[in-house]
């Protein structure tokens, strides 16, 4: 019922792709947004979402947003769980994460998860999520087009993360 409102409230299809995080340059969003243009095209129904704060000054120096995606300003923290819940997957391709505690909350939540091979990723990802190269535009969208397309993996990346987040100590996330 709470992934229902959540897409009703934000107007978002049953299909989203979902980013969470601050729109600092260290999230990596324009290789994001570049790998998400090329796969639009192919998944017009299909929506990126973008969550997180979004200052005036980080709008300004944010790169044309291709079709299709869906920016938020500040999600409530107690809609943040619906919202993770609802996406086919998770996107984090930051290039520098001290803390990765959007991708342990994507894991709880049942969302198979794509992130950079970077910072603290790797330790909290595992062999449960799939790792990529942050400066690899292709590997990006061919993880993406991977999950999308093939629900065999969404499932098992889904309970692959599920376990991997019980089993995680959320203190140091």
């Amino acid at each position: 019922e709470e992934v229902v409102r959540i897409r009703q409230f934000f107007r978002l299809p049953s299909d989203y792709l979902l980013f969470v995080g601050t729109l600092d340059p260290s999230k990596n969003l324009p290789l994001l947004l570049s790998a998400w243009a090329d796969i639009v095209p192919r998944y017009p129904k299909m929506r990126l979402v973008i969550a997180g704060g979004v200052s005036a000054q980080a709008r300004w120096q944010m790169p044309a947003l291709p079709p299709g995606v869906v920016l938020l300003n500040r999600v409530e923290e107690r809609d943040l769980p619906a919202l993770y819940s609802g996406a086919l997957a998770f996107v984090f391709p930051a290039l520098h994460q001290g803390r990765a505690l959007q991708v342990l909350e994507a894991m709880a939540c049942g969302v198979p998860v794509i992130a950079a091979r970077s910072g603290a990723l790797p330790e909290v990802v595992g062999d449960d999520g799939i790792l990529v190269d942050p400066h690899s535009h292709s590997a990006l969208q061919s993880a993406i087009e991977g999950l999308i397309t093939d629900a065999a993996q969404q499932a098992d990346y889904c309970c692959r993360g599920l376990e991997r987040a019980r089993q995680y100590p959320w203190g140091e996330a």
